[in-house]
């Protein structure tokens, strides 16, 4: 069979129409589908490139930042680094600051109580003229800073034996001779008489010695409380200036312990009825002397110091409450040493209280200054022994109890006044200010 072109060829154009919508139909999907796949490709690159784009731009919204803050861990965070966020930033900071500003004036007004030398004229340096004699002025007005501070925590002790002794013979005598019979003696009496006479001058030894218990808040003497004694075989150049300071220093840690002990005893009304009892010894840690005993476990500032001449301080760091404190929890249980910002005083304190009336004794001293008892040791005590002595402890149970003291004190102040050999032995150059004059010491920010 032969194929007749031109028989197809007319019939196409008489059904044009049909023959190109056939065509239509079966060429479009072809053509729709390499367009749809050049279409897509471009779509795809496209979206990559705004993905890049994208990913970029939230790089930058989520930058992470550590911000650090005083007085605390770093914060790390993502945000967004603007104006905004540096602006509350720097508003967070400067609050932080401002608190921190106001806690360490509180502090400082708390530590240092407002306190200057009890004798101005002297710290840090006497007038040259007076230097080999200083001594003697300074020293009565220490012990006469320690008996009015006792006599203000209403502490004393009991009568002397020979004055108690006396005023019992004085009184066994008017009980003989009020006795019929011209006796003279003890040995003359009747058995009745003499009973008597033992039971009048018992009551009257117990008389004595209660007399004195209602009288006072705490039983505690100058020397149980550790007051210096007057200076011997003084050096030709006079008493070391450091020493005198020390000693000033001493005071103002006694009084802070002596006062807590009496708020304790506040409303006891006497000792008979107080927690407290009786300082039994009240004993400061002396300042190191030199750097090989700093070494070997003393207090000690941050920094060695050359000893020197005084009026010239040897190396040594200024006082700075910026840096981190560190901790050496070797030292005690705080961890606590001195550093430029505070020297830790340490004290041992014997006690008698009543058995319970610790807890309250631990908080009287907190609360009095920054004071942190670091080991207690308890035994019993014995109050008829003590009462022998003339020791009227009352019926509660009594115990000796012996404190280990950590006593924080701020350069801050403490080194306003100090003498510059003292601040080579602390390795400090102290508060680096104009020194004040005298009688106007003040602690910065109070």
């Amino acid at each position: 069979m032969n194929f007749n072109f031109k028989l197809v060829l007319d019939w196409v154009r008489r059904h044009v129409f049909i023959v190109v919508f056939c065509a239509i139909i079966i060429v479009a999907p072809i053509i729709g589908l390499l367009i749809g796949n050049s279409i897509k490709d471009g779509v795809i690159q496209d979206l990559t490139a705004r993905k890049g784009d994208i990913d970029a731009l939230s790089s930058l919204e989520s930058t992470t930042v550590t911000l650090n803050v005083p007085g605390r861990e770093p914060i790390s965070a993502k945000a967004v680094v603007n104006k905004p966020l540096l602006d509350a930033y720097g508003e967070m900071v400067e609050t932080l600051r401002l608190d921190a500003d106001t806690v360490r004036t509180a502090a400082l007004k708390h530590n240092s109580k407002g306190r200057d030398v009890l004798m101005p004229g002297i710290f840090p340096r006497p007038i040259d003229s007076k230097r080999q004699t200083i001594h003697e002025e300074f020293y009565p007005v220490l012990a006469d800073a320690y008996l009015r501070l006792l006599e203000e925590v209403r502490a004393g002790i009991p009568p002397a034996a020979t004055d108690v002794k006396n005023q019992l013979i004085r009184r066994s005598s008017a009980f003989i001779s009020s006795v019929a019979g011209g006796k003279r003696s003890r040995a003359e009496l009747e058995p009745d008489d003499l009973a008597r006479h033992d039971e009048d001058l018992l009551r009257a030894r117990k008389g004595i010695y209660a007399e004195t218990a209602t009288a006072i808040s705490l039983y505690a003497s100058p020397d149980s409380v550790g007051m210096p004694r007057p200076p011997t075989n003084v050096p030709p150049s006079g008493l070391p200036l450091e020493r005198m300071f020390e000693w000033n220093w001493n005071f103002w840690i006694t009084d802070d312990i002596l006062r807590a002990l009496a708020a304790t005893n506040a409303e006891a009304g006497n000792v008979i009825r107080a927690p407290v009892k009786r300082v039994v010894d009240l004993r400061i840690r002396p300042i190191v002397r030199d750097a090989g005993e700093r070494a070997g476990g003393g207090a000690a500032g941050g920094a060695s110091a050359a000893g020197g001449a005084e009026g010239a301080v040897g190396g040594g760091t200024p006082v700075d409450a910026k840096p981190e404190v560190r901790l050496d929890p070797a030292t005690s249980i705080t961890g606590r040493v001195s550093n430029d910002l505070y020297d830790v005083r340490e004290v041992k304190l014997e006690l008698v209280i009543a058995t319970d009336a610790l807890p309250k004794i631990a908080d009287a001293l907190a609360r009095q200054n920054f004071i942190t008892i670091t080991n207690v040791a308890l035994k019993p005590a014995d109050p008829f022994e003590a009462a022998r002595a003339g020791f009227i402890y009352g019926v509660d149970p009594v115990s000796q109890v012996t404190l280990m003291l950590e006593v924080i004190q701020l350069r801050e102040w403490t080194t306003l006044r100090m003498p510059d050999d003292m601040k080579a032995r602390l390795g400090t150059q102290g508060v680096v200010t104009a020194t004040p004059g005298d009688g106007e010491m003040t602690a910065p920010g109070t």
